[in-house]
């Protein structure tokens, strides 16, 4: 009855549809089923009693007797255990990738690993509708460029790693043991906390699993990856088991850090050729002031050789003049460049404009420019430096007078008014003038640029622009023929602001108020 059986049981294996070997403890194989022959090219008489190596590619021979004890003795006898994907060797010697179930038979004559070889090519060829949704998930492996990783069970050492994820490497399959600590090995020094962190972060307390680091090649030093994954967790929460893929963006990630650091060059290239225009202007502007102040010098020296004492105050005025300009000159550059501490404190805008269009009252006069004040009622304090705001509103009203003075009529008119959506107070300078030309509307904010040859140091609108976005504010402007406007905002701070339903904004009306 036991041979009946036994030549039951070997014609049942005979017959089986799936690929059959049987080896026993010391790696040689026993039995073969005709399927086998199908898939390998030997015969049974050719491979029994020969080692299982003859069908193991030479790159995976030296672990193969590890792999095959940890079959013996961890397999069960009841089921096919886990998979592992494989490549296997034909007797042409052409090398195909395999997936491997396991079971373990034992008997009286000792204990032998029944493995179960499937064909993933053959598989590939065969359509879709015919696969089962284990049989996609194995084949998306298989032909994914993206590496597979999976971590069954998070509290041992022991992953899998896909071919794919071996290859993107640069090592070949199972060439190193796919282990936790292997996984830490390959990564960046530098990358190595970011990946422990989030992995902590994704296990503890669910959060996303994804990041780019950096896994050593065996080949090329350390490429670029985008590691994600997901953990399975149990019914209490707890991750028990955690899948990834790692997808190589070495060529991406090089040619964004190759970019980011092209852009850092024509940075500090602009940079460096801003700094020689910068220089060079100051250099030029410095130049024509002395020259005024040498030519003086020279008068003055002439006209005390002669005595003529006329010529003297004459010229020394032309010398106190350039040397004024020559100071202002020096505190508008330190303007533009230093960070200046604001001596903020509420203040009365209105009359800060007052003031500076009182300052610009001799200047409007001798050309002929009339300058209007136009403010709402109850304009409230606003937070700012006075000194600062006072210097930017004079270079403001100053261009503006200097525009209109070529018209018969010439006339600015500042407006002062509230702001409700905005929370903060606009300072409007408008003037008659002939218009900013097109061609320089991109480029009146540049040190040292000015649209009045010799007569100005073109830092006017640079600092004011400066002073007006230190105090958080902004500038623009607006220009056509026969008129431009400057509008500066600045904002009220809640303290000493206006509240939305404040009446003084229903209520506010305009003053006219003519200085000149």
């Amino acid at each position: 009855m036991d041979d009946l059986a036994k030549d039951f049981s070997i014609q049942m294996l005979e017959a089986s549809p799936v690929t059959l070997v049987v080896v026993d403890e010391e790696g040689v194989i026993r039995f073969v089923n005709r399927e086998f022959e199908k898939v390998f090219g030997y015969s049974p008489n050719r491979i029994i009693g020969k080692s299982l190596e003859c069908i193991i590619p030479n790159r995976f021979r030296p672990t193969h007797s590890e792999k095959l004890q940890q079959i013996l003795e961890t397999a069960s006898t009841l089921d096919l255990g886990q998979i592992r994907l494989l490549y296997g060797l034909r007797s042409n010697g052409e090398e195909f990738p395999i997936q491997i179930r396991s079971s373990v038979m034992r008997s009286e004559d000792g204990t032998y690993a029944i493995l179960v070889v499937t064909d993933l090519l053959e598989r590939m060829s065969l359509p879709r509708k015919e696969l089962t949704v284990q049989q996609r998930y194995e084949m998306s492996v298989i032909r994914s460029s993206d590496g597979i990783w999976d971590w069954f069970n998070v509290e041992q050492e022991a992953q899998w790693w896909s071919p794919k994820f071996f290859e993107n490497l640069g090592y070949q399959h199972m060439e190193i043991e796919p282990t936790w600590s292997a996984f830490k090995s390959l990564l960046h020094p530098e990358d190595c906390r970011l990946v422990l962190d989030s992995l902590e972060k994704h296990l503890e307390k669910n959060l996303p699993l994804q990041l780019e680091c950096r896994m050593k090649s065996k080949v090329v030093g350390y490429r670029w990856f985008r590691i994600k994954g997901r953990a399975n967790r149990n019914e209490d929460g707890k991750p028990t088991r955690l899948l990834g893929t790692a997808s190589d963006i070495d060529k991406r990630k090089v040619a964004e850090i190759e970019k980011e650091q092209l852009k850092e060059f024509l940075a500090e290239k602009e940079r460096l050729a801003s700094i020689g225009e910068i220089v060079a202007g100051v250099t030029h502007h410095i130049k024509n002031i002395l020259g005024g102040m040498i030519s003086s010098m020279r008068i003055i020296e002439m006209a005390l050789e002669e005595n003529d004492l006329h010529s003297v105050k004459k010229a020394w005025k032309h010398y106190s003049r350039t040397s004024t300009r020559l100071s202002n000159f020096a505190n508008e550059v330190l303007s533009l460049t230093r960070n200046p501490v604001l001596e903020s404190q509420p203040r009365d805008l209105v009359q800060i404009v007052k003031d500076v269009i009182e300052d610009c009252s001799d200047d409007a006069n001798v050309k002929s420019v009339s300058v209007r004040l136009h403010a709402y009622r109850d304009i409230p304090f606003v937070t700012l430096d006075n000194q600062g705001i006072s210097d930017a509103l004079l270079n403001l009203i100053g261009n503006a007078i200097d525009a209109a003075s070529g018209k018969p009529h010439g006339m600015v008119k500042v407006t002062i008014r509230p702001h409700l959506q905005k929370k903060s107070v606009e300072i409007i300078v408008t003037d008659n003038g002939p218009g900013i030309p097109e061609s320089i509307k991109e480029t009146i904010y540049q040190p040292f640029f000015s649209s009045k040859s010799g007569q100005s140091s073109g830092l006017g609108l640079p600092m004011a622009k400066k002073v007006v976005l230190d105090h958080h504010g902004e500038i623009e402007f607006e220009s056509a023929p026969g008129r431009t406007t400057f509008r500066v905002t600045l904002p009220v701070h809640p303290e000493n602001g206006i509240a939305e339903e404040d009446p003084r904004l229903r209520s506010s009306q305009k003053i006219f108020t003519p200085l000149s």
